[in-house]
């Protein structure tokens, strides 16, 4: 399952199914009676398998891509999925998002697979997982939870009513689950009229306000890709309610054209519509311009900042220059932080720095090199870099921070612990700990780290890799400190571990700590 589609933000998903595959029988005889369709998971899982020939013919990225969140064949699940080791590659973060995935795919089969696991963070039990299957729509997804005792929120509510599932709507209506006043909002910002009325009707969205009802309409006229004149009789219909009476923070006006403007930006054609909604009085805000910053959009940033607006700069970075920096970093978009190192948004040392630090946690090695280039490696390259690297579950970017002589130090494994990935704690007890004979400064702080969000998984890594566990109980005190309810089996994991009880005080904290 080469291709397998990477776990991470939506936005580094890999792209959602296309369409399906029509595989036309042996030597291209189309008048054969019979053709098969696939979909671009059974292509990828079953199709390339039968031989070298199909392999080839099949060899595209889209057809060697895996994608979770639409249904897989259960046993190439399984025999990816539920074997030892599986997660290895994985870090705490994506191990969690995998039950969400499975669960917005529909395939009960596979969500049995991981609930047979011994990964507490792959067990489809969370309000998470109950919420991404309510989201896309899964009913029986959500019945077989609620069998199982998975918990939902209000927020299960919110993503169901923005996704427009009126019939799982109702179903969590008459099952009793948490609701939500942003329900009709929700429906409104997916552009699902009829949902709405179905929602206000039963009084059930109390905190219903004209921020959802102006996005609904925006992103159903303004951005819908409709032609000039339609979407021009659209933005009246906006305004239709402003002496409705319906309290909210900001005039209705208003909040439609920061709304139009802030959408805007995020489609593929931004400046055009950005330009279109600024002839007609629109105002463009730093708002608008942080948007662009985090959606990649350069040309409308570039439009927002030429038409007036100002991020304030200076040592001291302003809210808005430091939201605009932060988002384009979390997002890897370096034609954007060109445009602001261009116009002096990046000068100082600690601009330079927070881009950096956003950067390599997020795992986004274009936008590293870039700083390292124009800046210097010397500015650049640092330990807490390094530390904020481990963060991120790459190894592309640990590779490339280690090849170019970036600084290290005790941090990096606590960072790499908290991330929770087994084979990053592997590569770097051979590149970088082992090499330097193995030397630690710290007293314990990678397992208190995993310990902490209840990661037995990278407990016993730690352990594996011969990682210290400091002087006696110092881990397991560090663990209790940070501890919450959920963490106790890590807890008594460690209490198993060697030197674990020499301290006195940690013996006090045990009586009192656990049953």
């Amino acid at each position: 399952m080469d291709g397998l589609q990477q776990l991470g933000e939506p936005r580094r998903m890999a792209p959602k199914d296309s369409g399906f595959t029509n595989v036309i029988p042996p030597h291209d005889d189309r008048s054969a009676p019979h053709t098969i369709v696939l979909s671009p998971n059974e292509v990828a899982c079953i199709l390339r398998l039968v031989n070298k020939a199909t392999a080839a013919q099949f060899g595209g990225l889209q057809d060697r891509t895996v994608r979770l969140s639409s249904p897989v064949p259960h046993h190439a699940f399984v025999r990816r999925w539920g074997g030892v080791g599986a997660m290895r590659s994985l870090t705490r973060k994506q191990r969690s998002q995998l039950p969400c995935l499975t669960a917005r795919s529909g395939s009960i089969a596979n969500l049995e697979a991981l609930l047979a696991g011994s990964d507490s963070f792959t067990r489809p039990l969370s309000t998470q997982v109950f919420q991404a299957a309510a989201g896309a729509g899964r009913l029986e997804v959500c019945r077989w939870l609620k069998q199982q005792g998975c918990p939902s929120d209000n927020f299960s509510m919110t993503a169901v009513a923005e996704g427009g599932h009126q019939a799982v709507c109702e179903w969590l209506n008459a099952n009793e689950c948490p609701w939500s006043g942003d329900a009709a909002t929700a429906a409104a910002c997916g552009g699902h009229a009829g949902l709405v009325g179905w929602l206000l009707a039963r009084e059930i969205a109390e905190a219903f306000h004209w921020w959802g009802f102006c996005r609904g309409k925006r992103l159903r006229a303004v951005h819908s890709g409709v032609d000039g004149g339609h979407r021009h009789a659209q933005h009246g219909r906006i305004f239709k309610g402003v002496g409705s009476g319906i309290r909210c923070r900001q005039p209705p006006a208003g909040l439609a054209l920061q709304a139009a403007c802030a959408e805007a930006v995020q489609q593929p054609d931004g400046r055009a519509r950005l330009e279109w909604l600024r002839q007609r009085g629109y105002p463009l805000s730093t708002a608008v311009a942080v948007q662009a910053a985090g959606s990649g959009a350069v040309g409308a940033l570039e439009l927002a900042l030429d038409g007036g607006v100002t991020l304030a700069q200076g040592a001291m970075p302003s809210s808005g220059q430091r939201a605009a920096l932060m988002a384009a970093a979390q997002g890897g978009h370096v034609a954007v932080l060109q445009a602001l190192h261009a116009r002096a948004y990046i000068s100082s040392a600690g601009q330079q720095d927070m881009v950096a630090y956003e950067a390599a946690w997020n795992g986004h090695l274009s936008v590293v090199t870039w700083l390292a280039e124009t800046l210097g490696a010397v500015a650049v390259l640092s330990a807490r870099l390094f530390s904020y690297g481990a963060k991120s579950g790459s190894m592309e970017l640990l590779a490339w921070l280690h090849e170019n002589g970036c600084p290290w130090d005790h941090t990096v494994f606590v960072s790499a612990a908290d991330a929770g990935c087994e084979e990053q704690l592997e590569w770097l007890a051979a590149h970088v700990w082992l090499p330097h004979g193995g030397r630690s400064r710290e007293n314990g702080g990678p397992y208190a780290a995993a310990a902490c969000n209840d990661d037995l998984a990278t407990l016993r890594c730690l352990r594996r890799l011969g990682c210290p566990l400091g002087p006696g109980g110092e881990a397991f005190m560090r663990a209790l400190e940070g501890q919450a309810d959920s963490t106790k089996p890590a807890l008594l994991w460690l209490l198993e571990q060697p030197n674990a009880r020499q301290s006195a005080v940690g013996s006090l904290a045990i009586a009192s700590a656990l049953p």
